[in-house]
């Protein structure tokens, strides 16, 4: 994780380097990246300085690890997401619009806000998913959804004892087969906070909220 945040701190201050010298855009691309997670193509990064706000813009086609690797183009996922940075490196809001990760069979439209990212150059993350009419299904059917919203919060701090996780999930609406369930309403939540230490994840309260069925609550999983 401290290799992530200085990666980050190095790519912003770069970012804002050039902005200080009258740089109005860069364009960094690739043809095709390789990850045990899987493979990336047709990257496209794009930073531009001549807008009321600098913003952000990246595409790219991924495939999971899992694909065969003789896989058919429409098997690749299309990713997109516009980002406006904040113009001060001592501010880090930054709101992602208009995100979207669409393939053959998934169709995820979303929006991302980061409401804070670093605390005395430490990570201490804090992020918010929105999703919008999103819908997905497996090709022998067993699992399928469609117009789902739903708002995933997200924060992540490191602390002497480890990494102290706080989350909550509100599916707010949309249908959703899982064999043998079928929900055909939103209205459920869940939050949960807990410890990442050694990888292992410790969860300290849960509470999970059922639309129409009922409550339960949780402690020291």
């Amino acid at each position: 994780m401290n290799a992530l945040s200085r990666l980050v701190s190095f790519l912003c201050l770069g970012c804002y380097s050039v902005f200080a010298q009258a740089v109005s855009e860069i364009s960094i691309s690739a043809a095709h990246v390789e990850h045990a997670m899987g493979d990336a193509k047709n990257i496209a990064l794009k930073v531009s300085f001549n807008q009321p706000k600098p913003t952000v813009t990246l595409h790219a086609a991924l495939k999971p690890a899992k694909a065969d690797a003789q896989s058919k183009p429409e098997d690749w996922v299309q990713f997109d997401l516009t980002c406006d940075l904040p113009k001060s490196l001592n501010t880090v809001e930054a709101r992602c619009i208009n995100g979207r990760l669409k393939g053959k069979r998934v169709d995820l439209p979303f929006n991302l806000e980061i409401n804070r990212l670093f605390t005395h150059h430490l990570l201490d993350l804090n992020a918010v998913f929105n999703l919008k009419n999103g819908s997905f299904s497996d090709e022998a059917g067993l699992h399928a959804a469609e117009k789902l919203n739903g708002t995933l919060s997200i924060a992540l701090k490191q602390e002497a004892q480890g990494w102290q996780w706080q989350t909550s999930l509100d599916w707010q609406a949309g249908e959703v087969f899982w064999q043998p369930f079928y929900i055909e309403s939103g209205g459920h939540n869940v939050a949960a906070n807990g410890i990442l230490k050694d990888d292992l994840l410790h969860v300290n309260h849960a509470h999970l909220k059922i639309n129409r069925v009922g409550e339960l609550d949780l402690d020291g999983v």
